[in-house]
């Protein structure tokens, strides 16, 4: 009997492990689609960035300069593979003029 309990308290130790890892790191995803949703017409540069923090990628286009933040998450083969959630912001003259988004409204968790 003692050799069954301890596989089955690893077993139960393992799995609360595993969830509690899994719902951290869907709340980062969470957090990025907040403040990403948080983003709106006339806002300043500086008050997306620190809402946003640091873009991936940025670009300039003559008045216009484009900062895009990226996160990726892994939902598993059966869920779809990696799901890319990003935000693209254009500013011209330091205010926002135009939010897009990509898959903000897809679910973190599984």
């Amino acid at each position: 009997m003692e050799y069954i309990i301890l596989p089955i308290i690893v077993g139960i130790i393992t799995l609360i492990i595993v969830f509690i890892f899994i719902a951290k790191w869907s709340g980062r995803h969470k957090e990025f689609i907040n403040d990403a949703e948080s983003i709106k017409v006339g806002m300043t540069k500086e008050e997306v960035l620190s809402i946003m923090g640091s873009p991936t990628t940025t670009e300039q286009d003559e008045n216009k300069t484009i900062l895009i933040w990226e996160k990726s998450q892994w939902k598993g083969i059966q869920n779809g593979g990696t799901v890319t959630r990003g935000i693209k912001v254009v500013f011209v003259e330091n205010k926002v003029i135009s939010i897009s988004n990509k898959n903000l409204d897809k679910s973190t968790f599984w």
